[in-house]
């Protein structure tokens, strides 16, 4: 597309390459996304796997960085990936050679950002509804309602810590 970067959020791991990308036709800018999480071996490019997003973001976002939490999403620990699988959704491990769901941790839905630090998952959750949903493109001054319409909207977050390996919550805040 061509107002929001096609690529999200990616990472390495493991001698592979993860990648959440806007598949969307190009032809124009108003056919509708089609958001995959793709995993590549990162020695020759071939595709390992790929697995479809229900909803993301949208593309029609004016910045071509898209929005700041989307890049925080996907995280890569050997041959484990984290990774928000939808918009909205919770935080869930893959096995990042098949992309099979090892494990989901249902009190991270919301999560907005995620670090992997020594087998914990650290996370900023948002309990709310995502700040972006309402959005819609109004043509011109676009790049300028982002800084005046869509700053951070200020509503509290839950800091959190979850062992990666069991999923119990570790501590919240």
């Amino acid at each position: 597309h061509d107002r929001m970067s096609s690529v999200s959020a990616q990472v390495s791991a493991n001698g592979r390459l993860f990648y959440i990308m806007d598949e969307g036709s190009r032809i124009s800018i108003l056919l509708p996304s089609k958001w995959h999480l793709i995993a590549r071996d990162a020695f020759n490019g071939n595709v390992l796997w790929k697995k479809p997003i229900a909803k993301w973001s949208d593309h029609m976002w004016p910045l071509k960085t898209g929005p700041t939490q989307l890049t925080r999403r996907l995280v890569g620990d050997g041959d484990r990936i984290f990774v928000t699988a939808e918009l909205e959704g919770p935080v869930s491990c893959l096995d990042g050679a098949t992309g099979n769901v090892i494990r989901e941790y249902p009190e991270t839905k919301g999560a907005e950002e995620i670090l992997h630090v020594n087998g914990v998952l650290y996370l900023l959750v948002n309990p709310g509804k995502w700040s972006l949903t309402d959005y819609a493109p109004k043509l011109q001054q676009d790049q300028q309602r982002v800084a005046q319409e869509y700053e951070w909207d200020k509503k509290p977050r839950v800091l959190m810590a979850v062992n990666a390996d069991s999923g119990k919550v570790l501590w919240k805040q």
